[in-house]
């Protein structure tokens, strides 16, 4: 495992995982954000592409941040005015459930499976 996939990262990931973060949450304010930008930032970090337990493991690092900065997970849908489906369920349940269907694409899931992210 490097250094930039360690729980306690060093100041130079601190600052580039925050800022790739904070992107990913602006454009989930812009328009509902698919699996593929996420796994691909998460994949930015890890050196081997076919490894991917390291990719769904920052993945959902990622999905937490972003759930604890009001982003919501759900499906898009032409129910509602939005558009969009918020889960009703607390973060953990989201999280666990995304860390469910991730086993279901062993490449990683893509833009347009498991869910969506979006934020008002």
């Amino acid at each position: 495992m490097t250094d930039r996939m360690t729980n306690t990262p060093h100041a130079e990931f601190s600052t580039q995982y925050a800022a790739d973060v904070e992107a990913l949450i602006h454009e989930c304010r812009d328009d509902w954000v698919g699996f593929s930008a996420i796994t691909s930032t998460a994949a930015s970090y890890v050196r081997d592409f076919t490894v991917t337990e390291p990719i769904k493991s920052l993945s959902l690092r990622i999905i937490s941040d972003m759930l604890d900065a009001g982003v919501e997970a759900g499906d898009l849908t032409n129910a509602t005015e939005r558009g969009f489906a918020p889960w009703p369920l607390h973060k953990r349940a989201v999280l666990q459930k995304i860390s469910d269907e991730f086993d279901h694409y062993p490449h990683g899931p893509v833009s347009g499976e498991i869910c969506w992210f979006t934020s008002d």
